[in-house]
């Protein structure tokens, strides 16, 4: 008996897992590494372009509840924003952010304010032409940061002084060898304290290291040329485990990449290996957790690579594809966003005009893009905690519309999104052990409301928006009248709460609840809101209940959710109001719902109000069931005319579904051994 295959099409999710050998190829003067495609195991969950509230579900689902709030600023002089790099600029304490401009030839210092909020320096360097590359680093031992960029053009490399205070002393240096530097690495390579310079030159297929002379000074005495064609991105770190850096050249024309493994002092023994692909960037990062560094590279045919560190000159490869829309992968980072223990990959995607995240789940990454609205060519992207919040956040290079995009991390702690029924209240005294961890609270975090509102006495049902995110908790307090900085605040009492406070610093503190309300609808909101505070504070002290679908985008308020003063006093702590109100339909059946109890900053003196005995219900909705195959199995004879397959539907039968169908060959043939058949199978509202 000849047999066809039955298929029934309810969802298609595609599971991409790729790997090619990677394989030797001997170079003279080089010696080769040993490589196997017994491949780490890598898998890939492939999701196509998203719009942004699409992409931020995902993202948290992928990330552990890790999404981002996204926003840009305009370098009005910089023209062709290339590369970009952090650190503290001007003392500070906080990350600051530069971008090398190649059209423009200048520099432009976005100055942090602690908050994610940038003001714009820009730099206009002389004497230099084609600005490719920068690097940052104390290089003359004075405890500031200092710039160094790599000028294609002009054939040198520029050295910018810092003199503590973000400001910047020019010397433009022609050495011997550089010639068309493309790339620039600095980091100790002699282990005598002070940062050597490493360049890749286009002209001369070689790679430069210029060593310092422990004052930041460079010349051509110290600069040692190694051989590798064709050099298109450097990246170092200790790749062999001896204590003392290596570095690692992609090539992309010659399909290669090249490690220059260091004796201690700077001398180096150049090993190869030849790729099946054409190289765009590389960096490193210890993937497995096994204490050895990987390689990373990214590649022409939108693929990344991971050359996995056995160690001893061994690597194992292996290749993931990028998911659809991530076109051009020009730049690569790695940094834990989500906080779990291991790094994520991060790829910066110039012809698709997005990020790729690679989320690492235990050597498993799974993958979505993240679109940049009207970005244009992101060249050169980073992570750094540019908020202060302990998490990672992203900011990229805009080389076609002249602008840097920012992605603050702001669902670092437990935003999971809870099922109905949901409750909470805090006796429980060992969920909050931390300032600012949320980590140990299903579904809910605190943030501070920076900048939400600039005005004192604000209604806080017309403030829809996120402002500043700055995630808050202000731990362990047992004294809600001496307590004076606003925000969020967890008090632990003979009946314990969360609270919220206004303050100059915090403009609107508010918490937000993580909900899934899939198969539920009326959606019922409810909460004590107690005042805690007994002190001679006696502020009006509003409280506002909003919602929205999703993670991004303005929250719609609830209206019979607002409380006009939830204070007593002054010198009276016994109000509690309670507060019940249904979501709006839009509310309904939905993977994400985020619910935020929100007050502003009161005129007078704030007082702390509880938000205490969360009890979050619905309606169950009618279910429209599932489809399936009565039997697992159907037979027919060859001569038997016809066989009739039975669907069954199971586990509700609310509304209209469909489900198509269609035969496809096995050992029969179509046409010879039997009739194609396939269709739409369509079940009325209510049919079984």
């Amino acid at each position: 008996m000849k047999e066809f295959k039955f298929r029934a099409y309810f969802l298609t999710f595609l599971l991409l897992v790729c790997s090619s050998i990677i394989y030797i190829s001997s170079q003279a003067n080089s010696k080769n590494l040993t490589l196997s495609n017994s491949s780490l195991p890598l898998t890939q969950v492939s999701v196509a372009n998203q719009n942004p509230n699409e992409s931020n579900l995902l993202l948290g689902a992928l990330l552990k509840g890790t999404t981002f709030n996204t926003r840009k600023f305009d370098l009005p002089q910089a023209l062709a924003p290339i590369s970009i790099k952090s650190g503290d600029l001007d003392g500070d304490g906080d990350l600051d952010l530069v971008t090398a401009n190649s059209d423009s030839n200048s520099l432009t210092i976005l100055s942090n304010d602690g908050k994610g909020s940038f003001f714009s320096k820009d730099i206009i360097l002389a004497e230099i032409d084609g600005l490719n590359a920068l690097t940052i680093g104390d290089l003359d031992g004075d405890g500031d940061l200092d710039l160094v960029t790599a000028n294609l053009l002009s054939s040198n490399i520029t050295v910018l002084t810092n003199d503590g205070t973000g400001n910047f002393t020019q010397e433009n240096l022609f050495l011997s060898g550089v010639a068309s530097p493309i790339s620039i690495v600095a980091g100790d390579l002699d282990r005598d304290g002070d940062l050597d310079l490493v360049t890749a030159n286009r002209d001369n297929n070689t790679v430069a290291i210029i060593i310092n002379n422990s004052t930041g000074k460079f010349t051509d005495a110290n600069v040692r040329l190694v051989t590798v064609y064709d050099a298109t991105s450097l990246t170092i770190g200790d790749l062999d485990k001896d204590n003392d850096l290596d570095l690692a050249i992609a090539s992309r024309d010659n399909r290669s990449i090249t490690l220059l493994t260091n004796n201690g002092r700077a001398r180096f023994k150049d090993s190869f290996i030849s790729l099946d692909k054409a190289p765009l960037s590389i960096t490193t990062g210890d993937l497995d957790r096994d204490g050895k560094l990987e390689l990373i590279i990214t590649n022409q045919d939108n693929t990344v690579t991971i050359l996995g560190n056995q160690g001893r000159g061994n690597f194992i490869s292996s290749d993931i594809a990028l998911p659809d829309g991530a076109i051009n992968p020009i730049s690569i980072v790695t940094g834990d966003l989500d906080k779990d223990g291991d790094l994520d990959l991060i790829t910066a995607n110039s012809v698709s005009n997005n990020l790729t995240i690679l989320a690492n789940n235990s050597g498993i990454f799974s993958s979505v893009n993240v679109g940049l609205a009207q970005e244009r060519s992101p060249f050169s992207l980073l992570t750094a905690d540019l908020d202060r919040d302990g998490y990672l956040d992203l900011a990229t290079a805009n080389s076609g519309s002249n602008n840097v995009s920012l992605f603050l991390n702001i669902h670092p702690n437990n935003a999971t999104t809870q099922t109905l029924p949901f409750t909470q209240d805090w006796s429980n005294n060992g969920l909050i052990t931390a300032n600012d961890d949320w980590t140990n609270v299903p579904g809910i975090i605190g943030y501070r409301g920076d900048d939400i509102t600039a005005a004192v006495g604000a209604d806080p049902q017309t403030l829809l928006g996120e402002g500043t995110i700055v995630v808050n908790v202000i731990a362990n307090q047992t004294n809600p009248n001496g307590l004076a900085t606003g925000g969020v605040a967890e008090f632990q009492l003979t009946n314990s709460s969360v609270a919220l406070q206004g303050s100059g610093t915090a403009d609107a503190p508010n918490i937000i609840i993580n909900l899934n309300t899939t198969g539920f609808t009326n959606i019922n909101v409810a909460y004590n809101l107690r005042d805690l505070d007994g002190s001679a504070d006696n502020a009006v002290q509003p409280v506002a209940l909003q919602y929205r679908v999703g993670t991004t985008g303005n929250f719609t308020n609830v209206p019979a959710g607002f409380v006009a003063d939830a204070s007593s006093g002054p010198n009276l702590a016994t109000l509690v109001t309670p507060v019940s109100a249904t979501l709006p339909a839009a509310a309904n059946n939905q993977s994400t719902v985020q619910v935020r109890v929100i007050t502003a900053n009161a005129t007078g003196n704030d007082e702390w109000i509880g938000i205490d005995d969360i009890n979050i219900t619905g309606t169950p909705a009618a279910q429209p069931g599932s489809l399936q195959f009565s039997t697992a199995t159907y037979t027919v004879a060859e001569n038997g005319g016809s066989v009739t397959i039975t669907v069954t539907r199971t586990n509700g039968t609310s509304g209209s579904v469909s489900v198509n169908y269609a035969t496809s060959n096995g050992t029969a043939t179509a046409g010879s051994d039997y009739t194609a058949s396939s269709g739409t199978l369509t079940f009325a509202d209510g049919v079984a």
